[in-house]
Parts: C-alpha cells; structure tokens; sequence
C-alpha cells in the first residue's frame, strides 16, 4: 500500500508539472511589456531609444527623424499619468509621411496554423506639442492615428501585418483586445503608430501605448 501511494504521488507530481510547463509553453512574455525607463524625449543615441527590451525602427525607416518618446513628459505637454508601472510609450505619425515604431524579438516564436490574443492599454492626450518639418512651425500632434501589429523575422521586420487597432481617440486608457494568427512562424513583434485611412494626406497625431499583456495561445475557433 505504501509503494502505491508513493507511485501515484510520483505520477501526480510530473503530470501536474507537466501541465504547468505546458502551460507555460503557451504564453509569451514580451520583455519590458509595460514599457517602464527613465521618461524622456526622443532624440538618437548610441543605445537606440534607450527603453530596455524595444529597438526603435525609425532609426532605419527615416534617418532624420526622432525615436520615440518615454512618458510622462512635460516637454511635450502630455500629462497623462500611466496606466500601469511609472512610464509609457508614446508614438506619432508626421505631416512629412513619416511615423515611429518599436520592435523586440519574441521569447519564442508565434507559430504558423496557431492563434493568439493579447491586450495592449491605449490612449490620446489632448496635447502634443512638436514642431513640424512641413510648415516650419510648433503644431499640436493630436489627430487620431491607430497602432499597427506587424510580425517579421528580423528587427523591425514588416513581413505580415498581424493586427490593426480602432482608431484611438479616448483621452483615458482603454484595453484593446486583439486576436492573431500568423500565416507563418513569426519570430519579431513590431507596434507601429500608423493614419487612420484610407488616408487622404499625411497629418500629425499619435497614441499612447501602455501595460501590453502576455501573448497567450488560444483555440483558433474561439471568438
């Protein structure tokens, strides 16, 4: 009787452990999904955007602009406090057709014939003062843009667009829930301030970016 007992605690212990590792196996953590660093405002360094685990992409989509801005900052006038940890992102899109991006690589891949959902925080502040390089002048980047997903197999890749938002015109943070299922192994995750189109002409606006959650897999046939 004693063996028995020994043996089905034995088994119970490595199906239990296997079920956590199982588990584990289906969420991805994003490294710094929350976006936390010292609040400043965007300007080229030696260490790319300096917020940890994120490579800005506008260092090599457009050479002569900006990375983008680690919030609460007052140089901007943008006074939202986070919604979650101390610190956000915040992205814009230019009236020169020019926009900010981050990218990190996955912990693990997103797998294709497999689905996925996540939560990303988002906002839009009322003020976001800069200066434009079409008209010369200090304008307000507040029109309403939208955060594209894409998924690629380098830094900053752009090989499947895997989501697009809502336009983000709320002043305070909301969820965004998002669904994806890759057309093939993706193993970089881009976050993208793009204009809402179809677009007549390029403007100046941007969003907030906060609190991104696990990527967790799901059943593909749930809604």
């Amino acid at each position: 009787f004693i063996v028995m007992r020994e043996l089905f605690l034995i088994i119970s212990t490595v199906l239990f452990s296997t079920a956590i590792l199982a588990q584990y196996d289906d969420i991805i953590e994003l490294r710094n999904a929350s976006f936390e660093g010292i609040p400043h405002k965007g300007v080229p360094s030696d260490n790319n955007i300096g917020i940890k685990g994120w490579y800005d992409c506008g260092e090599l989509q457009f050479r002569n602009e900006s990375p983008a801005d680690l919030h609460p900052i007052r140089a901007w006038e943008v006074e939202l406090g986070p919604s979650e940890g101390k610190t956000y992102l915040g992205l814009v899109v230019r009236d020169n057709d020019s926009w900010e991006s981050v990218s990190q690589r996955l912990p693990a891949p997103l797998e294709l014939g497999k689905c996925y959902s996540f939560s990303i925080d988002m906002s839009r502040s009322p003020y976001y003062v800069s200066h434009s390089r079409v008209t010369q002048r200090v304008v307000n980047y507040t029109e309403p843009a939208v955060l594209r997903i894409w998924g690629g197999n380098s830094v900053c890749g752009l090989k499947e667009l895997l989501a697009e938002s809502a336009v983000i015109k709320n002043n305070d943070w909301k969820t965004f829930d998002f669904k994806i299922s890759p057309k093939e192994n993706i193993e970089f995750l881009t976050f993208e301030a793009f204009y809402k189109t179809p677009i007549k002409y390029p403007y100046n606006g941007h969003i907030l970016v906060d609190n991104a959650s696990p990527i967790q897999m799901v059943e593909c046939s749930e809604e």
